[in-house]
């Protein structure tokens, strides 16, 4: 059943029939608006589904009946798109429906090919007793299905089970007092095509006025019939009615794809909030408005700025951010990450290679620098430069000239330099990994980023702007967390940082069912298991002792009149002191005791006015002896 485009669309047929769908126990009735052999558009009740209308790519059951078949089809289907108020396709306020067709029976395949091929378009033959009527319906039998309606009422009742591609009346309707039902029954027929059957020698001039105000544009044939134009005119009808609906089909589609672009657009801008400044860096944290503070005071400057943090801390976000905040925010900004790259690879990618530099430079091709020309250039993961690379990167900041490779001559680069690492680029130049002269190069200014765990307060902002911004990218309404969800949030240690937090996010959205809060046991059974949450065998799951002294601890909190900041601040300093006077005074130690690297450690001793010499922790604890050793 797999077809192309152009197939689908010119099988797509306007047929009107009941049919009853299922959505994961969620069943309602509604009638189709169009069948393809790969397709169907339902339109439905506004309330059919509650609260749990269908998305794009859920997957149901539609059953339905074919116009002049006495047995029920069964189909797979997912839908692709949802018209949450489509007056229009549906003729009244509907849901519609439009769903691609993924399994179905190998007999009902079979009935539903053999009824797109031998589809019959209907004619529907509205008279107050022409004497044409019957040699008329004859004439049409074998193309068309006709439909005798003797009153506009009735016609209308028709429309309940008919799509109607041609409608034939005569000049009585518009004589008497079926003018008003009438003039209904033409705007429930948007599309249909219009035939007028006339006597005389030409057709009612008041007549063609009339249909003109209303919008529509008429056929005429003569009375007496000629059967042989009549189906010209009937089949040339039918045709501009096909185009007219695949048109209207065409226009939702279209609607649907800005509608996905206008969702897709809305989502970039929020994935890259630092092209709109500091504000798009969320947060109230202290240690985090420390860091804002530093980049208001560079932004301005060309002064090289080197970040620090761990993975996940957003490190390019701020780069972005100072880089759009910059004067040079007009310029381009290049993200380029030094790792995983050989020393070869990497050198023409920062500094671009000539064409026979090397095998396979069969191009001249330009470096980053070069594309970050009257720009910023954003380089991550700095410690894992090669010590030649590092030499002649110490060289370009230097003299501002790069050379590309396999070239003589240097090109001048107009470009400001942002770099960061996730580890600890003091430790690397003590172990003589990385140049003294490079690293005092590129840390002008250092900023560090806190890790989450010491932003919790910032956790529930994040975690909803997250929320929002994965809504928006799969369509989909979540409503928010619920408060034992957060609290688990709050909890856990995120050693992935932001990172970590919104791909949480992102999976909580996805498994959430639309329009419920998010429960705890749709977290990841890592988050669940690190915060101490087990599950009993009946599959409930039960918080541990240390969340309610958490729970105990913020009530004492709330009571005593300090801040939340002032609080972590006199916590962090107290564990920092512990550990220090634990381990004598060694800095690597006492990290490697809080699980944090060495060169977060130094920059929280500065920030609380820790100093190494402090005599609290001067004297080292004694040494163990070695194995073996007398006592």
């Amino acid at each position: 059943m797999v077809q192309s485009e152009q197939q689908q669309r010119s099988q797509r047929l306007q047929v009107r029939m009941p049919c009853k769908l299922s959505f994961g126990g969620r069943a309602t009735e509604g009638f189709s608006n169009n069948l393809s052999t790969s397709g169907v558009f339902v339109c439905v009740a506004p309330e059919a589904f509650g609260a749990e209308t269908p998305t794009a790519g859920d997957r149901g059951l539609v059953r339905f009946r074919l116009p002049d078949q006495t047995k029920e089809i069964e189909v797979g289907t997912e839908v692709v798109w949802v018209l949450p108020d489509d007056t229009k396709a549906c003729a009244k306020p509907a849901l519609g429906l439009g769903m691609r067709i993924t399994s179905c029976s190998k007999e009902a395949t079979g009935h539903l090919a053999e009824f797109v091929r031998d589809f019959r378009h209907t004619v529907m033959v509205l008279t107050s007793g022409c004497d044409e009527v019957i040699p008329m319906q004859k004439a049409l039998a074998n193309n068309y299905r006709v439909v005798p309606c003797r009153t506009a009422e009735e016609a209308l009742e028709r429309l309940a089970t008919e799509t109607v591609a041609v409608l034939v009346t005569d000049q009585n309707m518009l004589d008497t007092e079926e003018r008003g039902p009438f003039h209904h029954l033409l705007r429930r027929l948007p599309h249909a095509q219009i035939i007028e059957l006339f006597t005389g020698d030409r057709p009612n001039a008041n007549d063609q006025r009339e249909f003109i105000a209303l919008g529509r544009l008429v056929h005429h044939v003569g009375v007496p019939i000629d059967v042989i134009e009549l189906q010209k005119v009937i089949r040339r009808a039918v045709d501009i009615h096909s185009i007219e609906m695949e048109k209207e089909l065409l226009r939702i589609e279209l609607d649907r794809l800005n509608q996905k672009l206008r969702r897709e657009n809305a989502y970039l801008r929020h994935r890259v909030p630092g092209s709109h400044g500091f504000e798009g860096i969320l947060g109230h944290s202290v240690s985090l408005q420390r860091t804002l503070e530093q980049l208001e005071r560079v932004r301005l400057t060309d002064v090289r700025v080197h970040i620090a943090g761990e993975t996940g801390t957003g490190k390019e976000l701020v780069a972005r951010a100072l880089h759009a905040n910059s004067p040079r925010a007009q310029g381009p900004f290049v993200a380029q990450n030094c790792a995983g790259l050989t020393e070869t690879l990497l050198q023409s990618t920062l500094f671009g290679h000539r064409k026979g530099s090397f095998t396979g430079a069969e191009h001249d091709r330009p470096g980053v620098f070069t594309q970050a020309n009257g720009g910023t250039l954003f380089l991550d993961e700095v410690a894992e430069l090669s010590p030649a690379t590092q030499a002649i990167l110490l060289r370009v900041l230097e003299s501002g000239e790069i050379t590309p490779v396999g070239a003589s001559e240097p090109v001048r680069v107009d470009v400001r330099i942002i770099s960061a690492t996730h580890q600890d680029l003091w430790e690397r130049v003590r172990a003589g990994q990385f140049r003294d002269d490079l690293h005092f190069r590129l840390m002008v200014v250092m900023v560090e980023l806190p890790p989450l765990r010491e932003r919790i307060g910032d956790i529930p902002l994040l975690a909803q702007h997250f929320l929002e911004l994965h809504c928006l990218h799969y369509d989909k309404h979540v409503g928010g967390f619920a408060p034992e969800t957060m609290e688990i949030l709050e909890s856990y240690n995120w050693p992935g940082n932001i990172r970590e937090l919104e791909n949480e996010i992102e999976r909580l959205v996805v498994l959430a069912d639309a329009g419920d809060k998010i429960r705890p046991e749709l977290l990841s059974e890592h988050v669940l298991t690190s915060v101490g949450i087990k599950t009993e065998i009946g599959g409930d799951r039960v918080l541990p002792a240390p969340l309610q002294e958490s729970t105990e601890f913020a009530r004492r909190l709330l009571g005593s009149g300090r801040g939340l900041d002032d609080v972590i601040d006199s916590l962090q300093t107290s564990i920092l002191v512990e550990a220090l006077k634990q381990s004598g005074g060694n800095q690597s130690r006492a990290a490697q005791q809080l699980g944090i690297p060495r060169q977060t450690l130094s920059s929280r001793m500065r920030r609380y006015g820790l100093d190494i010499a402090d005599s609290r922790w001067a004297t080292r604890p004694p040494k163990e002896p070695p194995p073996g050793a007398m006592s």
